[in-house]
């Protein structure tokens, strides 16, 4: 079973990288704002880790004509309630947002301005390790997919993920500033 659950494991992280690799070599155009992009990124990746533990494990993306995008995913060692999660990726959305649309050398490439989320795909996977099964239902991954946050909750009995929640990122954003959750943004 142990060997299975690595395997799987193993076999998700090569996708993803092989996914975010290919996207970039294919859709890469102008070496000069991802340079910038890249500064943006590492510094945004810099704080989120200082700030909630999370770990940025691949990135990529492309400037083309139409519109930048982004490919970010992180790893972090909680088992987080849904309200967890959404708190998590939310503020860390909004930071990077933020940090995009604050960046002068970006402007001339950002489509639509202001840059929002529909430009991003953002993944924050849960660890699944040592977890006991009556810590459930707990989010082992949360995603944007099309300007929704989707999450998974992980199956331990069939080692595998199962849909927990879906939502609008929008209603997700409310969420978390009518609950006074959104703190990285008021701190810059």
């Amino acid at each position: 079973m142990r060997h299975k659950k690595l395997k799987i494991s193993t076999l998700v992280i090569l996708l993803i990288g092989g996914y975010l690799v290919t996207r970039h070599s294919l859709e890469s155009s102008n070496p000069l704002p991802e340079r910038y992009g890249d500064k943006t990124t590492n510094a945004f990746c810099s704080s989120i880790r200082n700030e909630y533990g999370i770990h940025c494990i691949g990135s990529g993306g492309s400037v083309t004509n139409s519109s930048p995008h982004l490919d970010l995913v992180f790893r972090s060692d909680e088992t987080p309630s849904v309200e967890r999660a959404r708190i998590l990726i939310v503020n860390s959305i909004e930071v990077l947002l933020e940090s995009i649309n604050s960046e002068e050398s970006l402007q001339d490439y950002l489509s639509p301005k202001p840059y929002d989320s529909s430009g991003l795909y953002f993944v924050i996977g849960f660890n699944r390790r040592c977890v006991e099964p009556s810590v459930r239902p707990f989010v082992a991954t949360v995603f944007t997919c099309r300007d929704r946050l989707c999450y998974f909750e992980y199956d331990i009995g069939n080692d595998s993920l199962i849909d927990l929640h879906e939502e609008p990122y929008e209603e997700a954003l409310r969420i978390v500033k009518e609950s006074g959750q959104l703190s990285l943004l008021d701190q810059k």
